[in-house]
């Protein structure tokens, strides 16, 4: 009665070399090293083209929901668990970034296209407002212009 079977006594000798080795039984925390490699293999993907979109409320809502999504894959947390996302950038120690990354790739672009005076000459017609005719019926969308100007207030806000 006081015999261990093969499977017990390697699986008792198992345990007994985790305990006095000093090796942790629970799951080991994630890396957050790989939060250096997003930059390069995901936002390089994620923002080619970006300057030329128009941003509006949801657009933005998907971007930064998109950020979080790729931080809690990095951290390896289960969509079961009920962790906020406050915390989610507390671990990760960051903020989010990849909106206002959009943003200032936008005014960069703008800049771009307003000073080369040879090659964007219609863009900058269009930009200006030179283009002549009678506006289209309904409510007007947000003209890429505008989403300039109210991302640069936004940023000389912060």
């Amino acid at each position: 009665m006081g015999q261990l079977s093969r499977d017990q006594m390697s699986h008792w000798k198992g345990q007994k070399y985790i305990l006095n080795n000093g090796l942790s039984v629970q799951k080991p925390q994630p890396d957050t090293r790989n939060k250096n490699k997003t930059p390069f293999y995901v936002y390089s993907v994620l923002l080619y083209g970006v300057e030329t979109w128009t941003l509006k409320g949801d657009t933005i809502s998907k971007i930064q929901a998109f950020e979080l999504w790729l931080y809690r894959r990095i951290l390896k947390i289960p969509w079961t668990d009920k962790i906020t996302n406050k915390e989610v950038l507390q671990r990760m120690n960051t903020t989010p970034e990849l909106v206002n990354i959009v943003k200032c790739r936008k005014l960069q672009y703008l800049g771009h296209i307003m000073r080369n005076q040879g090659r964007y000459k219609l863009l900058q017609c269009i930009l200006q407002g030179k283009i002549e005719g009678k506006r289209a019926p309904g409510r007007r969308r947000i003209s890429w212009l505008a989403n300039i100007i109210l991302a640069w207030f936004e940023i000389e806000g912060k």
